[in-house]
């Protein structure tokens, strides 16, 4: 009950805040001020967190939003953009969360529609507090990148960690990459070794590569080469050329 009475007030601030920026009260500035910054404003908490992976509860799927989106990524993988660009809003407005981050990476892209961060931000937070952990990711990425959002390494991490909790692999890796390269968080190889292991196991190419490397330097892991070899076939495994060509090479 008071996660719901939460989710109410934090509804209620939005439109508050929203429209309070948007009003034409003259003591209150909204030059360069985006939709979406407002709205992030107004997700903010305490803790600095902007958005939680499945806070809106998982969205009710319309009939046909399924078919839409299966039908989008034909187009996508058949270089439609536009008519992919379609089918995927369809999908989203359906309630297929999947939808939404496909959309919005779209936007963020400018494939099949006119390159919009501020619409793709709003189409990845939709689609992470519909509960789908990619768009938790990709938000992450937004802002890691500085991508429609001011940059912020911190905030990125927590959105790596919540699609890396929810299942998404790519998640696991780019977190794994903070904590290989102490960025945003203290550097830490042996954690960075167990995100790695993680995204590989979900069969991230990279992360396997990644992993790799560190078993055969001996970094955050027991230098292991047989490991190494292992890893780096994994990464080839999932189309990694690289990781093809450093198996052979320590096999010889």
């Amino acid at each position: 009950m008071r996660d719901l009475l939460v989710a109410i007030v934090v509804v209620a601030v939005i439109a508050i805040v929203v429209t309070a920026f948007k009003s034409g009260n003259d003591e209150v500035k909204t030059s360069g001020v985006s939709d979406t910054e407002l709205v992030m404003l107004a997700l903010a908490d305490t803790n600095g967190a902007v958005v939680r992976l499945g806070s809106r509860g998982r969205a009710e799927v319309d009939e046909g939003a399924e078919d839409a989106y299966d039908r989008a990524v034909e187009a996508d993988n058949a270089g439609r953009d536009k008519l992919a660009v379609r089918l995927y809003q369809k999908a989203c407005d359906g309630g297929v969360m999947m939808g939404c981050n496909d959309l919005g990476i779209m936007y963020n892209e400018g494939e099949g529609v006119e390159q919009n961060y501020d619409t793709a931000i709003k189409l990845y937070i939709k689609a992470c507090e519909g509960g789908e952990p990619l768009g938790c990711t990709n938000l992450g990425f937004s802002y890691d990148n500085g991508e429609g959002v001011e940059k912020n390494v911190d905030t990125a991490n927590n959105l790596y960690k919540q699609g890396c909790d929810g299942g998404d692999a790519l998640g696991c890796y780019n977190l794994g990459v903070s904590y290989e390269d102490g960025s945003g968080v203290k550097k830490d190889l042996a954690v960075a070794a167990q995100l790695y292991k993680q995204a590989c196991e979900g069969e991230e190419s990279s992360a396997c590569f990644n992993l790799a490397i560190l078993y055969e330097e001996g970094r955050g892991v027991k230098k292991n080469t047989k490991t190494a070899i292992r890893y780096y076939e994994l990464a080839c495994e999932l189309g990694d050329d690289e990781g093809c060509e450093e198996a052979k090479r320590l096999k010889r």
